[in-house]
C-alpha cells in the first residue's frame, strides 16, 4: 500500500526512515512550499510586558523565535504565548518559552474564540505570527473586543508543482493524508478528485475536502502524522 503525505521528504524526516516497509510505502507529496519572510521588527512592534504572541503552526514558531527566527526574542515570563495545538506547543517549549494558552480543540477558530472568551479584559497587545495563507482571520473578533491586535506574516505558503507521474502510481487501494486546507485546494485545482482514499489531518482540512465534494475516508483524532502512519501500518 502507498500512503501519500502532503509534506516534503525533509518535513517528514525520520518518519520516512522508520516506517518504510514492503507493506507500507510512504510517498512525500509536497503540494505547498514555505518561505520565511525577511522582516525587520521595529522597536515599537517588539513584544512588551503583558503582550500575547499567538502561533498556529510549529513553522511559525521556528521562523519567528527559533533557529531561523528574525525577531531576536528571548524567553520572558511577562510575555505570554498562545498556541493552536500540542505540536505547536512543543515547538514553543523547545526554544525555552512557556505556553500560557491552549484551546480545547486544535483549530484556529476555537483558539481565537476561546482566547477572547477568557481574556477580554487584557490591556496588552495580541500579535498573531502567521503564514500568508490562513484558514481563519480573527481581526474582526479582536476589533469587536476592543483589543489591540496585529497580524505579522512570518512565512509565505505557496503552491508547489507535483508531477503527474508520481500520482499515477496510486490506486484506489492506496491513500493520501492531506495535512492542510491549502494542500487540498492545490490538489483540487491541479488534479481534481483524488483516486486514492483521502484522509484529513484534522477537522479544518476535512471541511476543505468536503467543500471540494470529496469523500473523506477518515479524520485523525489528533494531528500526529507518526501515530497515523503507525496505525495505518498496523491495520494492513
Amino acid at each position: 500500500m502507498r500512503l501519500g503525505i502532503t509534506r516534503s521528504a525533509k518535513d517528514l524526516g525520520d518518519i520516512l526512515e522508520r516506517t518504510q516497509t514492503k507493506e507500507l510505502r510512504i510517498v512525500p507529496l509536497p503540494l505547498v512550499t514555505y518561505t520565511p519572510v525577511d522582516f525587520h521588527l521595529p522597536n515599537e512592534m517588539r513584544p512588551q510586558a503583558g503582550d500575547w504572541l499567538i502561533f498556529t503552526s510549529p513553522r511559525g514558531v521556528d521562523y519567528f523565535i527559533g533557529v531561523n527566527g528574525r525577531s531576536g526574542l528571548q524567553p520572558a515570563k511577562d510575555i505570554k504565548i498562545g498556541v493552536v495545538g500540542s505540536r505547536t506547543a512543543e515547538a514553543v517549549k523547545k526554544y525555552g518559552f512557556a505556553v500560557a494558552f491552549l484551546p480545547s480543540i486544535a483549530t484556529s477558530e476555537t483558539l481565537f474564540e476561546e482566547f477572547l472568551a477568557q481574556h477580554r479584559g487584557i490591556s496588552g497587545r495580541v500579535l498573531y505570527l502567521s503564514s500568508s495563507d490562513i484558514s481563519f482571520d480573527p481581526e474582526k473578533l479582536f476589533c469587536q473586543a476592543g483589543i489591540n491586535y496585529l497580524r505579522l506574516i512570518v512565512y509565505h505558503s505557496q503552491p508547489a508543482g507535483l508531477k503527474v507521474k508520481v500520482l499515477s502510481q496510486f490506486s484506489n487501494e492506496d491513500a493520501i493524508l492531506f495535512t492542510s486546507p491549502m494542500a487540498v485546494k492545490v490538489f483540487a485545482q491541479n488534479h481534481g478528485v483524488p483516486i486514492p482514499r483521502a484522509i484529513a489531518i484534522g477537522i479544518v482540512t476535512e471541511r476543505a475536502m468536503k467543500e471540494q465534494g470529496w469523500e473523506v475516508e477518515s479524520v485523525l483524532t489528533e494531528p500526529n502524522i507518526q501515530r497515523a502512519v503507525n496505525e495505518i501500518g498496523a491495520a494492513i
